[in-house]
């Protein structure tokens, strides 16, 4: 006799059992296989508590989540876009690292860049630039 489980227990946070290593890798194939630039591990924990967050605002109420609503209002932004600049500053240390003509500072940042829509364009923009350094 077969018995279903009386619940799921999701473990994002490293309380239970050391997860983030297989979330992380898993997001890695995912956005390699999407053709987007994966996250760092660091960065994978710092926007996915700050989504799931945001998802218990969306369904649940009380006060509590009033104060939740508020910090996640507020800090989100905040968080992808020092997502978008930190990403285009770890990119533009390794190419230069690497010995090929980097883009400093990265165009995430001087274009202060707020949106994954803005990210990408910065990163688009990025190319050109690099090849009238090394021109």
């Amino acid at each position: 006799m077969t018995t279903r489980p009386r619940a799921l227990l999701f473990d994002w946070d490293n309380t239970l059992v050391d997860s983030w290593l297989v979330i992380h890798d898993a997001l890695v194939v995912t956005f390699t296989a999407m053709g987007h630039e994966p996250w760092t591990l660091a960065e994978t924990k710092d926007h996915l508590n700050w989504e799931l967050i945001g998802e218990i605002v969306k369904s649940s109420s009380g006060d509590a989540v009033a104060a939740l609503k508020q910090a996640h209002d507020k800090v989100e932004p905040e968080e992808d876009e020092h997502l978008y600049h930190t990403s285009g500053w770890t990119r533009e240390l390794w190419i230069g690292a690497l010995g090929m003509p980097a883009v400093l500072p990265p165009p995430e940042e001087e274009r202060d860049v707020k949106t994954a829509i803005e990210a990408a364009r910065a990163k688009k923009a990025r190319a050109n630039k690099a090849r009238a350094k090394s021109a």
